[in-house]
C-alpha cells in the first residue's frame, strides 16, 4: 500500500472528514429563541480555549482500524484490506507527539511509525486549536440548534479564508494544497465541542485524490489517574479519516483514543542526531524532534486479567467520566512479563453513558480499563473485554424490525416483508460495551469481568 500523507505545514496538522446527516431542530424552538451567532460563537470560542489549554501533559492511545476499498482494474483485486495500528499521542508545548505505547521517545510526525497506508495527525489538538485559537474563516455562520445526545446543541458551518489556511497533501512525495470547509457542534449548555468535521475543498487531481474528509467526536471523560475531586477533561475520544481517489479506492481510518492520563517530561526538548529524523514544518526550523516521557509499562499480550468490582454502580446515579475500582481475584502470569498478584488494582472508568429511544428504549454503557496498579508499577489498561456476569436488564444485541415495500402500478405503496436487523454495541480496544434494554441498571459489587491483555502496537501490513 502506497504511503500517504496529509499534512498542513503551518498548522502541523493532517486533515480529513466524514460528512454528518443533516440537523434536527428541537421541539420547542419559539420558546427558546436561537442566540445570536456572535454571542454563541465567543461563548464557545472562550470555553473551548480554556478546555483546550488543559490538554497540556496529557496522553493517549490511539486504536486505529485501516480500511482500504479497492474498486478493482486491470492487475488489482477488488475488495477490503484492513490492518490494525495502536500509537501513543501526547500533546506537549502546543504539539503532538507520538510514539508506540510502552516507548519512552515521541516524535512529532507518525508516518515514521507507521509506513504505509494512511496516517495523519490533529486529531488530539490540531483541528480543535486551528477553529478555537487561529479561527481563520471566512465564513463562519450558525446553523440552528438540534440535539445532540439528548441534550441541545448548536451546530456552525464555516469556510477557512483560503489566504490564511490551506490543506497540504502529500502523497506519493507529491505536495498539493487546497481550501478547506467544516462544521462543528457545541453543547448549548457548556458551549463545550461534540463534533468537529473539516472537509477539502474539492479535489487535488494532480494527486489523484478526490477528496479527503474527517470527523472528530469529542466527549467528557476522567483522566486515568486524576482525583475524584479533580473536573473531567474534555477531549476527543473517536476520529473516522477517509480518502477518496479517482480510481475508485477509498482509504479509511477509524481511530478510538482510550487510557488517557498525565505524564511527565523527563528531559526537555531535544535535537538528536541519534534519534530517528523528524520531518518538521516549517516554523520548526530543524530536520527532528522527539521528546523522552516517562509513563506505565505495558503488559505482554494473552494474559487473563480476572477483575471484581469493588463497589457497587447505580448506572442511573452515574456520570460520564466517574472513576471504579476493581481488584484481580486471582494472580495473573504473564507470558514472557511480570505475575500479577491477587487483589492487584485496576483502574476503570465510565466512558459513555447513553439513553437511546430507536429502536426501543435501551442504554448503553462503556467501561475503560484505564491502568492496573502493583505497588508503585503502573500498567496500562491494554485488553479486550472478554466476558463479565450478567445483571438484570443487561443484554447482547436488541432487534430492529424494518418493512421492505414496493410500488404498485397504482403508484401505491404496500409493505411485502419485513426483515430483523441486530443493533449491537461492540467492544473497543481498552473499553468494554454493556447494553441494557430500557433504562441503565446497576452493577453489583464483586461483579466480574474478564479482560485479555492486547498487543502494544497492533498488526500493519
Amino acid at each position: 500500500m502506497a504511503r500517504v500523507l496529509l499534512n498542513a505545514l503551518r498548522c502541523g496538522w493532517l486533515i480529513a472528514l466524514l460528512t454528518v446527516g443533516p440537523a434536527t431542530s428541537l421541539c420547542g424552538q419559539e420558546t427558546h429563541p436561537l442566540p445570536s451567532r456572535d454571542d454563541a460563537w465567543l461563548a464557545s470560542r472562550d470555553a473551548m480555549r480554556a478546555a483546550l489549554r488543559r490538554l497540556g501533559n496529557l496522553t493517549c492511545i490511539q486504536n486505529i482500524r485501516r480500511e482500504a476499498q479497492r474498486s478493482g482494474g486491470p492487475g488489482r483485486s477488488a475488495g477490503p484490506r484492513e490492518d490494525f495500528v495502536r500509537l501513543q499521542v501526547s500533546i506537549m508545548e502546543g504539539k503532538e507527539y507520538y510514539s508506540y505505547p510502552g516507548d519512552d521517545n515521541a516524535m512529532t510526525t507518525p508516518h515514521l511509525l507507521v509506513k504505509t497506508g494512511l496516517s495523519g495527525t490533529g486529531v488530539f489538538f490540531g483541528y480543535a486549536r486551528t477553529v478555537f485559537e487561529r479561527h481563520p474563516f471566512s465564513v463562519l455562520r450558525l446553523v440552528g440548534r438540534e440535539s445532540w445526545q439528548g441534550r441541545p446543541a448548536l451546530r456552525f458551518r464555516f469556510e477557512f479564508d483560503e489566504m490564511r489556511e490551506r490543506l497540504d497533501i502529500t502523497r506519493a512525495g507529491r505536495t498539493a494544497s487546497v481550501g478547506a470547509r467544516g462544521e462543528f457542534v457545541v453543547d448549548e449548555a457548556d458551549s463545550l465541542l461534540r463534533l468537529l468535521t473539516i472537509r477539502s475543498l474539492g479535489s487535488v487531481p494532480e494527486l489523484g485524490i478526490e477528496r479527503v474528509e474527517y470527523d472528530v467526536f469529542w466527549s467528557i471523560v476522567q483522566p486515568a489517574d486524576a482525583s475524584q475531586a479533580r473536573d473531567p477533561l474534555l477531549i476527543p475520544e473517536r476520529a473516522e479519516m477517509r480518502m477518496v481517489l479517482f480510481t475508485g479506492e477509498v482509504q479509511k481510518n477509524e481511530i478510538q483514543l482510550t487510557q488517557c492520563r498525565e505524564f511527565r517530561v523527563e528531559t526537555a526538548l531535544r535535537f538528536d542526531e541519534n534519534e530517528p529524523v523528524v520531518e518538521a514544518s516549517s516554523d520548526e526550523g530543524t530536520s527532528g524532534q522527539v521528546i523522552r516521557l516517562a509513563g506505565p509499562s505495558v503488559l505482554p499480550e494473552g494474559g487473563a486479567l480476572q477483575l471484581a468490582l469493588e463497589t457497587p454502580v447505580d448506572l442511573a446515579k452515574s456520570a460520564v467520566g466517574d472513576a471504579l475500582r476493581a481488584r484481580l481475584t486471582q494472580a495473573v502470569p504473564l507470558p514472557g512479563g511480570p505475575t500479577l498478584p491477587e487483589g492487584a488494582v485496576a483502574e476503570l472508568r465510565i466512558r459513555r453513558l447513553e439513553r437511546v429511544r430507536e429502536p426501543e428504549l435501551h442504554a448503553v454503557v462503556w467501561i475503560e480499563l484505564s491502568a492496573l496498579r502493583v505497588d508503585d508499577k503502573v500498567y496500562l489498561g491494554l485488553a479486550q473485554l472478554e466476558r463479565s456476569d450478567r445483571v438484570r436488564g443487561m443484554v447482547d444485541r436488541l432487534e430492529k424490525k424494518t418493512q421492505v415495500a414496493a410500488s404498485t402500478m397504482w403508484d401505491q405503496t404496500r409493505a411485502i416483508d419485513s426483515v430483523l436487523e441486530e443493533v449491537i454495541y461492540p467492544s473497543i480496544p481498552g473499553v468494554g460495551a454493556f447494553l441494557f434494554r430500557g433504562e441503565p441498571g446497576a452493577f453489583p459489587a464483586g461483579f466480574k469481568m474478564t479482560w485479555k491483555t492486547l498487543p502494544p502496537r497492533a498488526s500493519q501490513p
